[in-house]
């Protein structure tokens, strides 16, 4: 008798002992559970930080593209040929003059230029088109159009005249009225305004500044 209590015991302290070595079927269910909870916070964390990555960079290229075309257009504007042979003209969405530019050998090359509001196909967006063409070379080369910048929703283009001492901003300028004292570009890019304002030589062809 006591030997069979004694072998009983025995028993139960081994089966106790494999017990404690090991995971119940529950046991292994809940770490599963919580690991794939944990991976789970892990990845969208991971896809949150991508996704800021994502827009840190294309607002970066926004930034970059918006500063490339608003100096490209100051530096256009301010090499505006403002001989009295050259044309100059323009309306609340285009605007066409000469610019004398330098190239690659160093010589001065005379540029028609024209900025243009055009709309674009793949939103309801516009976008700001360049066409420039080498004066010498008009019937060889043709006009050259490229897009200067995309996401406007709004464009507009005034001249400033000088009234009797007095500032006036028009939304049209004709070539017999010679040239503006200044043009003044205000545009909404990605939702964000921007204004380019050019002071200009000359008020009238031939005529210098007061």
């Amino acid at each position: 008798m006591v030997e069979s209590i004694c072998i009983f015991n025995i028993t139960r302290l081994l089966s106790r002992e494999n017990d404690s070595s090991g995971f119940t079927l529950m046991e292994l269910l809940i770490s599963i559970t919580v690991v794939m909870i944990v991976m789970a916070v892990v990845a969208g964390t991971f896809r949150l930080c991508f996704k800021a990555v994502e827009k840190g960079e294309e607002f970066i290229d926004e930034q970059r593209s918006l500063i490339m075309a608003v100096n490209y257009i100051y530096s256009q504007l301010e090499a505006a040929s403002l001989d009295e042979h050259a044309p100059f003209y323009g309306t609340t969405d285009k605007l066409r003059f000469f610019s004398k530019q330098m190239d690659p050998m160093e010589e001065e090359v005379l540029q028609d230029i024209e900025f243009r509001l055009v709309d674009s196909p793949d939103d309801s967006s516009k976008k700001i088109m360049i066409s420039v063409q080498n004066v010498v070379f008009a019937s060889e080369t043709g006009l050259n159009d490229q897009v200067l910048l995309s996401g406007i929703t709004a464009f507009e283009i005034s001249y400033l005249r000088i009234v009797k001492q007095k500032q006036v901003w028009e939304d049209k300028w004709e070539e017999e009225s010679g040239f503006p004292r200044a043009v003044r570009i205000l545009f909404t890019y990605h939702h964000k305004p921007v204004a380019v304002f050019v002071r200009m030589m000359r008020q009238t062809k031939g005529l210098k500044n007061a």
